[in-house]
């Protein structure tokens, strides 16, 4: 553009102001269609995503994530860590998590028993489970305490809970990562969903923000999933679980009395 253009005379931070505009003149226009047409394209694209996810017998993702912990002044402080998931459909996964302070994190299932290993304090806990994983994960978050804020990605009716949600809406089209996404939310009175699904391949999500709505604070939770694998070669070594050398068993916390002289899962039901 010649240095005539209108664009080309103003400084850098007035250039990207008005790109800033242009970007929410677009997504105005885009608002302009009627509410439920903006509800069944978020349907639809919540349809494609869901039958991809539960179609696959197994799958393997990368999830970076980051969440809020709202501290007693109010105010938010970001906490983070990476994890890899693996799962083998109906009754095997497992999810290795390094947090940004370089603890290392594991859950296993093997369709009998779960295991939670904390290699930083050299701990492990087990806990038996004989199920498939929508099961799985219902027991580990209501029964364990573990909160498990991506669960509903692995559930085998994932689009009748999106589909249940008091709004749904299409907001937008915007570009991750160089690929084109549908940008959809999903809201109920407790949670505020967002998700970001390409328009064109396989409609794996890309992004995940949750609010969570009546908690102080309104924190979120944030996910970045990448590296996805719809067909992956799971064997049942990866599920197993076996405790490393000198490892101290702990007991999650279940409202059971624990035997006398051992310990709870440290920090259960804290962070996400």
């Amino acid at each position: 553009m010649g240095s005539g253009g209108r664009l080309g005379t103003l400084a850098p931070a007035a250039w990207l102001v008005a790109l800033a505009l242009g970007a929410a003149a677009a997504a105005e226009e885009a608002r302009e269609a009627p509410a439920a047409a903006h509800e069944a394209r978020a349907l639809e694209v919540a349809r494609r995503m869901s039958d991809a996810l539960t179609g696959a017998r197994a799958l393997r993702a990368t999830v970076e994530i980051a969440y809020d912990a709202v501290q007693a002044d109010g105010q938010a402080i970001e906490f983070g860590a990476t994890r890899s998931l693996a799962i083998r459909r109906p009754d095997r996964a497992r999810v290795d998590a390094l947090d940004r302070a370089g603890v290392r994190r594991h859950l296993l299932f093997d369709g009998r028993q779960l295991a939670f290993v904390d290699e930083s304090r050299n701990v492990y806990a087990t806990t038996p489970y004989q199920g498939e994983l929508d099961g799985m994960l219902d027991h580990v978050q209501d029964e364990l305490g573990l909160p498990t804020p991506l669960a509903e990605l692995l559930a085998t009716n994932l689009f009748d809970l999106l589909s249940q949600s008091d709004s749904a809406d299409w907001v937008d089209e915007q570009t991750l990562g160089g690929v084109l996404c549908d940008h959809v939310a999903f809201r109920n009175p407790e949670t505020g969903l967002q998700l970001w699904v390409p328009r064109a391949g396989e409609p794996l999500p890309r992004r995940i923000v949750i609010t969570y709505e009546q908690a102080a604070g309104r924190p979120q939770f944030r996910a970045d999933l990448r590296d996805w694998d719809l067909s992956p070669v799971l064997d049942d070594a990866l599920f197993a679980f076996t405790p490393a050398e000198g490892a101290e068993r702990i007991y999650f916390r279940t409202g059971d009395l624990l035997p006398p002289g051992v310990s709870a899962l440290p920090g259960q039901g804290e962070g996400r």
